[in-house]
């Protein structure tokens, strides 16, 4: 019986790896030593988005594997002839907290610096012959770690918009259900008027309207994501209500959302909160209404306790 069961074990070990690249501890090794020699192999020019954007384009099989390169909100989106020739391992020891293969292309989540590395790569397609040359050595989007000790406090999230209440593990995204982009929660939609959630600045709009970024007193970095692969839309059916650096509170309306345009261009219109520094400030999350539930905008949906 030993010999039986050690000749099925072999086999359908072997197949598992060899067919669904189920990881062992001396692939993985492996695989790490791949990605060290790409880091270790990349430009060292002064300007470290440069360096940081060939070792990607290294990562993803070289330039002669891409075919475009785009950035959504806080991920790089990558189409490629040849998903196999990608070491995700790269990603990972550049930041990003998740990497997805999807049909024909890769997205990596990278948060501020995903526009800058789309840009940069983009740039680097066009004129590969090109190096910086005596730029000084800055990272474009420093975060840097503040030293003060943060005070622990509950938070309360207000529904951004009339809607169903959806738990953010439920959306129809990978990127937001695996909580990549960080803890949160999910409104479907009845109407166009997107609200602020909570108190805060907005430090951000993305250049196609469909994602806006608030911080408040406290520290947390929140983003309002509207609706799913809806940067495809180019921002025609989104129209602003405010401007970077504007205060806002639960009454103030941040955009004017077109349903009608989301749904005829066949996309999925759900508003996601999202607290992007969740790893560095959330303790806790609580949900104040149940999944499925209709609210009205500035009803009380989401505690936080800070850390």
């Amino acid at each position: 019986m030993g010999v039986i069961w050690f000749f099925l074990y072999f086999f359908i070990f072997t197949f598992c790896i060899k067919k669904f690249h189920v990881g062992i501890p001396g692939m993985v090794v492996e695989e790490n030593q791949d990605a060290e020699k790409i880091m270790s192999n990349s430009p060292k020019t002064d300007d470290k988005l440069y360096n940081e954007s060939c070792e990607i384009i290294t990562a993803l099989g070289g330039l002669e594997n891409i075919e475009t390169v785009s950035a959504c909100a806080t991920r790089l989106r990558v189409s490629l002839k040849n998903n196999s020739l990608v070491n995700d391992d790269v990603f990972k020891m550049l930041g990003a907290p998740g990497v997805l293969k999807v049909a024909g292309g890769v997205q990596a989540i990278f948060g501020g610096k995903a526009d800058l590395y789309s840009q940069e790569i983009n740039d680097i397609i066009a004129h590969p012959d090109m190096q910086p040359v005596n730029s000084p050595q800055v990272d474009k989007v420093s975060n840097p770690q503040s030293n003060s000790v943060h005070k622990s406090e509950k938070i309360i999230f207000k529904a951004p918009v009339k809607g169903t209440f959806e738990d953010i593990s439920q959306v129809n995204d990978e990127v937001f259900s695996q909580k990549m982009m960080g803890e949160g929660f999910a409104v479907k939609p009845e109407n166009g008027k997107i609200y602020s959630p909570v108190n805060a600045t907005v430090i951000s709009i993305f250049k196609t309207k469909h994602a806006v970024g608030l911080k408040t007193e406290s520290g947390l970095e929140v983003m309002l994501h509207l609706g799913i692969d809806t940067v495809e839309l180019e921002g025609k059916p989104f129209t602003l209500k405010v401007n970077e650096g504007d205060q806002v509170t639960p009454e103030t309306q941040l955009i004017e959302m077109d349903l009608k345009q989301i749904e005829t261009a066949k996309k999925d219109p759900t508003v996601m909160t999202l607290i992007t520094n969740s790893s560095d400030r959330v303790e806790q999350v609580e949900d104040i209404v149940t999944s499925g539930q209709l609210v009205e905008a500035h009803n009380e949906v989401y505690s936080v306790t800070t850390k």
